[in-house]
């Protein structure tokens, strides 16, 4: 289920690629990175529906600030983020909010860990998710999330073996739609643990396991995942490099009359730079979805878990010193069997980006979106064009 903004992949491009070259302000020891993106947008299908298409136009702010202070041994960070939508087609409207906290300190040698915390309250788009067979009858999900994780490492720095031990909590609810959402809050607890070890230069592999317990408050749902893994790390002389997980998952309910289930699930994220100012970059998942049950045409929820599969290609192009595009295309598939919902969903999209001063650009994108059921009593199918124009400021 898509549960963030479909403009977020247009918007967020022109003001990350600022911020990296943004002069922080100093505050003491600290600095401090800040900018805002506005943007207007036109949107052929703003229900996502295959009938009865509504257009819609609207604005999008989105601020951000990042504070970090390093205090010798000791690396301290606190960002925030939030994407406000205005649209003359209220019922998208939505607010969104990110706070996130990070610390991380070398105790010796041979010590080093970190803790990163989160809280976030963000949404699901109108058309998609639990609103995708009546976007009309409801609100835009709100989906609030709280995420705690610490982590340690056993071992030298560019030892030839290290010991990395995880755990994280996550809490999840909605808080709204609740006809649609009753019984999905929830709460995960995961710990891991991976042995890890240098193959060559800056090459690690690493191998481990982790469990999830997962609590919903429909106990139906509640469930064990445990994963076998093994994965690469790499960076081969700024030209490539990237992760890759591959394990198996099996997931074990703790109803009785629920039928266990089994996966390949892998996560990736892989980068080539052609040229130096040329960059691709592959992000793949395959997990199953965290909601615990699959829904059919009419609602009606079916007892079978969701295997869900996210592929996103990226090009980041620096044309010249103030011209640039970022290119992207998305791929997500939910996989179940029909009458549940099988359907796939594929986003391209493309921005050009112009830098008029060193905190000032503007950007023009346009983003194709649509979606396709496999399931014949499934009317999901829609498409969407979204063209939008913004300006990023860095203060």
């Amino acid at each position: 289920m898509a549960k963030c903004g479909l403009f977020f992949i247009l918007a967020s491009a022109a003001g990350k690629a600022i911020s990296e070259d943004a002069v922080p302000i100093r505050i003491g020891e600290s600095e401090l990175y800040t900018g805002v993106t506005a943007s207007y947008f036109t949107d052929d299908n703003a229900l996502r529906r295959n009938v009865d298409k509504i257009k819609a136009s609207g604005w999008l702010l989105s601020p951000y600030a990042t504070l970090k202070a390093d205090q010798r041994t000791v690396d301290l960070s606190v960002s925030y983020s939030g994407e406000y939508k205005s649209s003359s087609e209220d019922s998208t409207d939505y607010a969104d909010h990110r706070l996130l906290g990070a610390a991380s300190a070398e105790f010796s040698r041979r010590s080093r860990g970190s803790l990163t915390a989160s809280i976030s309250r963000t949404h699901e788009d109108l058309g998609d998710g639990f609103t995708r067979f009546n976007p009309e009858a409801f609100d835009t999900t709100i989906i609030d999330r709280t995420s705690l994780e610490v982590r340690h490492t056993f071992g030298v720095s560019g030892a030839r073996g290290n010991i990395n031990s995880a755990l994280r909590f996550r809490a999840l609810g909605y808080s709204n739609n609740s006809q649609l959402t009753s019984g999905r809050d929830q709460r995960t607890i995961m710990p891991s643990v991976a042995l890890s070890f240098r193959v060559a230069g800056s090459t690690r592999a690493f191998f481990g396991v982790s469990v999830s317990d997962i609590d919903f408050d429909d106990n139906r749902r509640d469930r064990q995942e445990t994963t076998g893994f093994l994965g690469l790390n790499w960076n081969e002389e700024e030209k490539s490099g990237g992760s890759l997980i591959v394990g198996s998952t099996q997931a074990s309910f703790d109803s009785g009359d629920r039928e266990d289930k089994s996966t390949l699930s892998y996560t990736g994220s892989l980068w080539y730079l052609p040229l130096p100012y040329s960059r691709f970059e592959l992000t793949l998942k395959q997990s199953f979805e965290d909601d615990g049950s699959s829904t059919t045409a009419d609602g009606t929820e079916v007892d079978d878990l969701t295997v869900k599969n996210e592929v996103q290609i990226d090009w980041r192009h620096q044309w010249s010193t103030r011209v640039s595009h970022v290119a992207g295309l998305d791929y997500e598939s939910f996989d179940v069997e029909c009458p549940a919902n099988n359907e796939s969903t594929t986003s391209a999209s493309l921005k050009g980006n112009l830098k008029v001063r060193r905190w000032l650009s503007m950007g023009l994108g346009v983003v194709n979106r649509s979606r396709k059921s496999k399931c014949d009593e499934l009317s999901l199918d829609y498409d969407q064009v979204t063209v939008l124009f913004s300006v990023t400021a860095t203060l």
